[in-house]
């Protein structure tokens, strides 16, 4: 019940992402979409920086105690290190603005983004963390899929569409309620919590230990942000726009995985490997399964849907790049079912092989990304890609610890 309360939840903040998507490549010019998508997964990408994966040394903690008490110390330990990033955001925002960009326009909205999307989805991982996945997934909704609700829903009943920046302002008011109402949540689940500043000591200690899986995150928001700045450098921003709407398109497909398997069972996979070996392999069983399945249904569902899609746009510009879609399909497709092995190196904390395994698969997007799409363009943005995410998948298929009940406690 719980997890299919959670999956329609996550559902309609996926729904309202599609949605959204199609309704910008369907009122919007190819060069509107390019900026939005250049912006969105350009915040993204700095959240994750700037989160550091601080949340991994948090989360470990917190799936190891029912303490309210410990676990309120923790989480206003990793408050004050989200305040220490506002701070860095800002800084990097002063030094962006000496270097020109196709987003020069709608800088300072999206510093605000940047700030309460870092808080917004730190918070949205502690709940998960702390077995919250229905609060958590409410607040995804308000953050990343109601406003989107909102913006479409004007222009069906009104027929007015607003211009980038009013979009973005959208984006930001809700971004803001959603960390608004999440902070009294989790005061609330912790008995109290506050911004509790440590040593640089200290915040170096829990850096290190979060540094491989850093590099992991980082490593596959770098692919998927450079991807649509190669677009635009090699094709143009208007490709940009066309590219990013079947990378967002094939890209939701880990997203509702992620909504319906991955956020339920790998908190499940971390609290009983360290306490019931047995029930984890059982676990791990079902993921599997589960993960198998979904993954293969979406493939054939998404390859299916995409023509009433194209056909409702009626854009031939759309159509004309519609085998990119396909390769890009298989590409998540292929990642998402390459996640079981990458929570096979997760939960025992081999975090050295999983950053290198997405270092490797990076550095060989980023030298295949700037030469395949010299002579085939868009298709060579896209080929790079999923011959990066087949490298990455490999890679961990192959290091993956071995044993029938899992049982393997060393690190790296």
């Amino acid at each position: 019940m719980k997890g299919g309360i959670n999956f329609l939840i996550r559902g309609t903040t996926l729904a309202a992402k599609f949605f959204f998507l199609i309704f910008l490549a369907k009122v919007y010019e190819e060069r509107v979409l390019g900026l939005y998508s250049l912006a969105y997964s350009t915040i993204l990408l700095v959240r994750f920086i700037l989160g550091f994966e601080y949340y991994t040394y948090t989360g470990r903690i917190i799936s190891k105690t029912n303490n309210k008490k410990r676990i309120g110390i923790v989480i206003s330990d990793h408050f004050g290190f989200l305040f220490i990033s506002t701070f860095i955001a800002a800084f990097i925002y002063l030094l962006v603005l000496f270097f020109p960009t196709v987003l020069d326009d709608y800088l300072i909205i999206l510093l605000f983004i940047v700030i309460f999307e870092i808080w917004g989805n730190e918070i949205y991982r502690l709940l998960i963390y702390m077995d919250q996945q229905i609060r958590a997934s409410v607040l995804m909704l308000v953050r990343s899929g109601l406003w989107m609700f909102v913006l479409i829903g004007i222009y069906i009943i009104f027929g007015k569409s607003y211009s980038l920046e009013t979009i973005f302002n959208y984006w930001l008011v809700f971004a803001l309620v959603s960390c608004a109402v999440g902070i009294p949540i989790i005061n609330k689940i912790t008995d109290g919590v506050s911004i509790k500043l440590l040593t640089p000591m200290q915040y170096y200690n829990r850096i290190k230990k979060a540094f491989y899986l850093f590099v992991n995150t980082v490593s596959h928001r770098l692919i998927l942000t450079i991807d649509k700045y190669m677009v635009t450098y090699f094709v143009g921003v208007e490709a940009t726009g066309i590219y990013s709407f079947y990378v967002g398109v094939a890209a939701s497909l880990n997203s509702m995985i992620d909504a319906g398997v991955t956020s339920i069972y790998y908190p499940r996979l971390i609290s009983t490997y360290y306490s019931n070996l047995k029930r984890f392999t059982r676990i791990r069983k079902k993921f599997k399964f589960r993960l198998l399945f979904l993954s293969i249904a979406l493939i054939i569902a998404y390859g299916i849907l995409i023509y009433p899609i194209i056909i409702f746009i009626d854009k031939s510009s759309y159509v004309h790049f519609l085998y990119v879609f396909y390769l890009l399909l298989i590409s998540f497709g292929l990642l998402s079912i390459s996640s079981l092995f990458h929570y096979d190196l997760y939960v025992p904390g081999h975090d050295f092989k999983i950053g290198m395994t997405s270092f490797i698969g990076t550095v060989f997007f980023l030298i295949s990304g700037f030469v395949f799409p010299i002579y085939l363009g868009m298709f060579g943005v896209a080929l790079s890609l999923f011959l990066s995410f087949i490298t990455i998948g490999i890679l961990k298929y192959l290091i993956r610890p071995n044993g029938k009940n899992f049982i393997f406690r060393s690190k790296n």
